[in-house]
Formats: C-alpha cells, structure tokens, sequence
C-alpha cells in the first residue's frame, strides 16, 4: 500500500482555496476603504465579494467531483479515494498516462480501457519526486506497471 498523491484534506481543499481569496479581498477592500466611497461603490464592492465566493464554492465543488481526495497503490490496483465513495482500479484497466507540466509540477491524467465509477479518466497531482532520469517518479512507475 503505497499512496501516490498527498491526502487532500478538508484544510487543503477548502479553507487554503478560501483564505487566499478572502486575503486577496480584503486586501482589495482595505485599499478602496469600504464605507469611504459612495454607498453604491461600497454595496457593489461587497456585491463583487460575496459574488466571487459563491463562484468559488461551485469550482471547488466541482473539482472535488472529478479529483481524488487520495491516490494509494495496493499492489494490483489503485484505489481513489473521494469524500463519499471509494473506486478500486486494476492495473490492467489503465490505457495510458498523460501527463502536464506546469513548472516543476507535474498532473498525471490516467485513461481507462473500460469506464469505472471514475469515468473514462482521472487526474490528480502526485508526489512531486524525481526518479534518476529526471522524470516523476509516481509516473514512472505507473509506467512501467502498465507496460508504456
């Protein structure tokens, strides 16, 4: 049983998302000094505020449908692991792996032969450790267990 992503947790998931929003808006409010202006600035100021929260909520919400909260490999398949339901997947039905860079961070995407309770794929960021070649080495081993 080896994981090969970081747990997400509630704290990661949604109170760091909220508090650099909530820091940037308040910072944002701070500067336009709210109650100094105008009363339709200052409403449409916290109108703005409460509309980008309320957006937020629905992305993390959504995102929280398709991302695993936890990657573990147990040997002949790979568990995911999300808020209310648990998907067990056998090496054999993972077609390929995709990967993106964005700097130094790489997200895995895993294609499946036959759809699961996942879908038809799953991304999620795993350990950002490199192998001796450079690459991940979550992807380099999911690599070599799938045979590509």
């Amino acid at each position: 049983m080896t994981p090969l992503m970081k747990k997400r947790t509630f704290l990661s998931k949604w109170v760091l998302p909220y508090g650099l929003v909530g820091a940037v808006l308040g910072w944002h409010l701070h500067q336009k000094r709210i109650g100094s202006g105008t009363l339709e600035e200052s409403i449409s100021l916290i109108v703005v505020a409460i509309m980008t929260l309320v957006i937020l909520y629905f992305v993390i919400k959504r995102r929280s449908k398709f991302e695993p909260d936890e990657v573990v490999d147990h040997g002949a398949f790979l568990r995911f692991v999300f808020e209310q339901r648990i998907d067990d997947v056998p090496y054999s039905n993972l077609r390929a792996i995709e990967t993106n860079k964005f700097g130094d961070l790489t997200r895995v995407t895993l294609l499946f032969r036959e759809p699961s309770t996942c879908g038809d794929a799953i991304s999620f960021f795993p350990l950002q450790e490199k192998d001796e070649l450079g690459e991940n080495a979550v992807v380099a081993s999911l690599r070599k267990r799938i045979g590509g």
